[in-house]
């Protein structure tokens, strides 16, 4: 600055960059060359103080360029005399700040993206001040899946044999090089068995590592007997012992992180995006949508409906929505009025919604251990402004709010499901009321933007203290 005084102009542009402890309060002051050049602002004049507030830092550092040297009031000032008065034309300076790109997150699925897991797709396009980059091992083919994920690994048996010798060392030097070309700042690994593979490339680029816990990673897997139980409980133990925070979807999946060796989970409800449900006619009593898998109790859901059905002395109208391994024994156990009506796409699954009066699932802990982590299910409910029936059971316990939003009952009372589906459906104003409940908290605290925020927040955190 002080070359371009001393020979009289000052060039077009000037790049400043201060490092963050040189910022004091956001403003930055700096004088510029007053030659009487035509460039300069004139002879005497002094560049005033140019404010540099509300810039986001970049590794810790901020950019503030200026194209042309501003006047008080923010305006450039051109020499060239006005032929009538002789005074100084004024033009509407250019911007001050030099926009500098958001922040990028890596968020990692290994497999990419099961048609289930609308929680991720939605948490990841909720995002508002942080860019999400969705990187997997293997592509799974649903309606979740998109042009722009990226995929490391092909169906071909080269990248087969090389996904294995990965998933068995941890050493993936092709995830690593998605991750450093994603331009990430952040690494976010949704459950942890997931975090295996990213887990060395986040060391070797020096990047955070963030690992969410839904439920099985945490609860059947440590489980299980034999050799394999105990390699999973020490990856498990260093992965959590190498995450800059491990986030966990409601208490219950909290304590069994804790459990495993994680020092200070963090509760983060993933929330639901929302999105309405038109209204439709009550055609059906009962509607259950999720896998047919043993912990979501769809067994004791058919009996329950049976016994409610001879207590109130018709038949009860139930919706079984979904497919998995237990299909086939479970339509062969189903009464009268019971319809599986398999795996719907989210327009279908709302139409079942809108047209039910409760819904019901009753999760529970299954032999394996396996767990409902939260339950996004009963959010979804909630969303319709339908009343849940469930067991108090992992963290259905958090998703439902017994005697608010719905009805819960201890693991295994059958008896009580069917009393409490029979209550609701002798009392519409009871249904009223907890479906109201259950719809203003899916669309207040637990709505998608509350809860990205919070992320969010965790993601800033984490790139800060690396920085």
């Amino acid at each position: 600055m002080g070359a371009a005084g001393a020979h009289g102009s000052c060039p077009s542009h000037w790049w400043f960059r201060f490092p963050l402890r040189r910022i004091v309060s956001g403003i930055c002051a700096y004088r510029l060359p007053h030659d009487g050049s035509s460039d300069g602002i004139g002879a005497g004049s002094d560049a005033g103080l140019v404010a540099a507030s509300h810039l986001r830092p970049a590794r810790g550092r901020y950019c503030l360029s200026h194209p042309r040297p501003p006047d008080l009031l923010g305006h450039h000032h051109s020499a060239h005399p006005d032929s009538a008065s002789g005074a100084e034309r004024t033009t509407l300076m250019t911007p001050l700040i030099t926009p500098l790109p958001q922040p990028r997150v890596a968020v990692w699925r290994s497999e990419l993206l099961r048609g289930s897991e609308t929680f991720i797709r939605d948490q990841t396009d909720g995002l508002q001040r942080w860019v999400p980059q969705l990187i997997g091992a293997v592509r799974v083919e649903s309606a979740l899946t998109r042009p722009t994920d990226l995929v490391c690994y092909s169906d071909s048996w080269w990248d087969r044999g090389a996904l294995a010798v990965a998933a068995a060392t941890g050493v993936a030097p092709r995830v690593t090089r998605s991750l450093r070309d994603s331009g990430a700042e952040v690494i976010h690994a949704h459950f942890l068995k997931d975090a295996w593979l990213v887990a060395r490339g986040a060391r070797k680029l020096g990047l955070p590592l963030i690992i969410t816990c839904h439920g099985y990673d945490v609860t059947a897997l440590p489980a299980r007997p034999g050799w394999r139980g105990i390699l999973y409980r020490r990856r498990g133990r260093m992965l959590l012992r190498q995450a800059h925070s491990v986030v966990a979807v409601s208490q219950y999946i909290a304590d069994c992180a804790r459990a495993l060796g994680a020092q200070d989970p963090k509760v983060f409800y993933t929330g639901i995006r929302y999105r309405e449900i038109a209204l439709a006619p009550k055609t059906s009593d009962v509607v259950f949508v999720g896998r047919l898998v043993d912990k979501k109790g769809v067994a004791d859901l058919l009996a329950a409906v049976a016994l409610a059905g001879e207590h109130l002395g018709r038949v009860i109208k139930a919706e079984i929505i979904g497919d998995g391994p237990l299909r086939d024994q479970l339509e062969a156990a189903a009464g009268p009025g019971v319809h599986f009506l398999g795996a719907l796409d989210s327009a279908g699954v709302d139409a079942a919604l809108a047209r039910a009066q409760v819904f019901m699932a009753p999760s529970k802990i299954a032999e394996d251990g396996d767990a409902e982590g939260f339950g996004q299910v009963f959010l979804e409910a909630g969303l319709a402004g339908i009343p849940v029936v469930s067991y108090r059971s992992g963290g259905v316990l958090e998703a439902v709010l017994h005697e608010h939003t719905g009805l819960l009952n201890e693991p295994g009372d059958i008896n009580g499901l069917a009393r409490d589906l029979v209550r609701l459906l002798q009392c519409p104003e009871l249904r009223e009321e907890l479906g109201n409940n259950a719809f203003q908290r899916a669309r207040g605290e637990l709505s998608m933007a509350n809860r990205c925020s919070a992320l969010e927040s965790l993601y800033d955190s984490a790139a800060t203290e690396v920085c």
